[in-house]
C-alpha cells in the first residue's frame, strides 16, 4: 500500500492512521472469510470443512460469549456503512498521503 518510501512528520503519521482505520473498517465489514472447522484425512486424500462464510463483524454478532455492549457497539459502527464508497475512501486518502513523501 505504501511501499518503501520515506515519510516524516505528524501530518503524514495522522494521514497513514486515517488510511489504516478506513481499511480496517472496510475489511471487517465487507470482506467475507471462511473459518476452517476441521481437516479430515483418509489415506492419501484429505478434505477440509469450513464454516459458512461471513465477515468478522458478523462473527462478533453471532458469538454467544461476547457481551451485549460489544454487539451494540459493533452494530453502531458497521450498520450505516456503504462498502463501495468506503473502498474508494482509502484510495483518495492515499493520494493525499503521497504528498508527504520525503524527496
Amino acid at each position: 500500500m505504501v511501499g518503501y518510501d520515506l515519510f516524516e512528520g505528524l501530518v503524514a503519521a495522522k494521514s497513514l492512521k486515517a488510511i489504516c482505520d478506513d481499511l480496517r473498517i472496510w475489511v471487517n465489514s465487507s470482506r467475507p472469510a471462511m473459518k476452517l472447522l476441521r481437516k479430515k484425512r483418509s489415506g492419501s486424500r484429505g478434505g477440509k470443512f469450513y464454516a459458512r462464510a461471513g465477515t468478522p463483524s458478523q462473527a462478533v454478532l453471532e458469538a454467544s460469549e461476547d457481551p451485549e455492549a460489544t454487539k451494540r457497539r459493533q452494530q453502531a459502527t458497521f450498520q450505516p456503512i456503504n462498502p463501495i464508497a468506503l473502498r474508494h475512501t482509502p484510495d483518495q486518502r492515499l493520494e493525499a498521503f503521497w504528498r508527504h513523501k520525503r524527496k
